[in-house]
């Protein structure tokens, strides 16, 4: 299970499915693993996703399993419906998942993701800066604070924060590096 938490975080995702796919015929009911196998579908399949994450949630023995797959499931549903549009949706399940672990970063930074899209970009800030704390070197949550800063004005931070990321060695998988273009884009065009 861990290997393939470990392939999934390297992009390498047939060799975690492999991974997963093991897990569950040892043991059937490993939720971690079947978080995994929906964390390891293409983006592509965002609804099917949605859908394996949500019946995974339903489970009946959903309380007894590994709070940190649970946590990652309810984050990883309201990523999908935040790409949907569907902001409330996504802010219940963030708040679902930070309800079991209010540290939890990727859980953060999707919440001040939803909150910056829902043009609330002060309680935005406070998520970010909770994310940050707990996860500094985090490409996604700097993403998400330079993004902020662009809406309040502070350019210059968000630049200094596009730098220190399209710097970064080894460098960001190729999604943190369009994320970090987006993120010059916009700060230069708030710029004029």
């Amino acid at each position: 299970y861990a290997r393939g938490a470990a392939k999934l975080q390297l992009l390498d995702v047939e060799g975690a499915k492999a991974d997963f796919a093991a897990v569950l015929d040892a043991q059937k009911d490993h939720i971690g693993a079947q978080v995994g196998l929906a964390a390891a579908l293409p983006t592509a399949k965002s609804a099917e996703r949605e859908s394996d994450l949500l019946a995974i949630l339903a489970r009946k023995d959903i309380g007894s399993a590994d709070p940190r797959a649970v946590v990652q499931a309810w984050t990883l549903a309201a990523d999908a419906a935040r790409s949907a549009g569907r902001l409330d949706v996504a802010r219940d399940r963030y708040q679902k998942a930070l309800a079991l672990a209010k540290t939890d970063a990727a859980a953060l930074v999707g919440a001040a993701a939803t909150e910056l899209a829902d043009g609330k970009p002060d309680v935005a800030a406070d998520f970010a800066a909770k994310a940050l704390a707990q996860a500094p070197d985090s490409a996604p949550a700097q993403l998400v604070a330079g993004e902020i800063d662009v809406k309040q004005g502070k350019l210059d931070d968000a630049l200094a924060i596009e730098q220190k990321l399209a710097a970064r060695t080894p460098p960001l998988p190729p999604l943190q590096q369009a994320g970090v273009q987006l993120l010059l884009g916009n700060a230069l065009d708030a710029k004029g």
